[in-house]
């Protein structure tokens, strides 16, 4: 008798425990979204302060389009987090601290990432100042 409720006592633990286990299919938090966005606008303000000239004036494609507006704003994240993530550098690339934190707050979102920049390009430095300017943004009208 004992080991039967031994082992009951086993299996509820087990399943309250796999119950607390996060879900790809759950939502995410609104206050995780909220720190991603806010850690966005910490990452690119020092990055915009501490890294060498030459590391900001790396060129990538210009999508400063998708800034415009806070809806577009939206846009230009998932964009960011591509280029970002193709760039070859120690501060960039894949796996590096904004590139994570980007695609943690772009988890909620569906992105479809289009290149609309027709080849003009832009300054690492700009893409900065606009993911800082759009995150603000964003924040703002939350």
């Amino acid at each position: 008798m004992m080991k039967i409720v031994h082992i009951l006592l086993s299996v509820t633990m087990v399943l309250v425990d796999s119950a607390s286990l996060p879900s790809e299919n759950k939502p995410p938090k609104t206050q995780d979204i909220q720190v991603n966005l806010e850690k966005i606008i910490d990452i690119a303000e020092k990055y915009l302060n501490s890294l060498p000239p030459d590391t900001l004036s790396i060129l990538r494609k210009d999508i400063r389009h998708l800034s415009q507006t806070t809806n577009k704003c939206k846009e230009f994240f998932c964009e960011a987090e591509t280029i970002l993530a193709s760039l070859e550098h120690h501060m960039f690339g894949e796996g590096t601290e904004i590139v994570r934190t980007l695609g943690m707050y772009n988890k909620h979102m569906n992105c479809n990432v289009v290149n609309q920049s027709h080849g003009i390009q832009a300054e690492v430095r700009t893409l900065l100042i606009e993911l800082r300017r759009c995150g603000q943004k964003i924040n703002s009208s939350q």
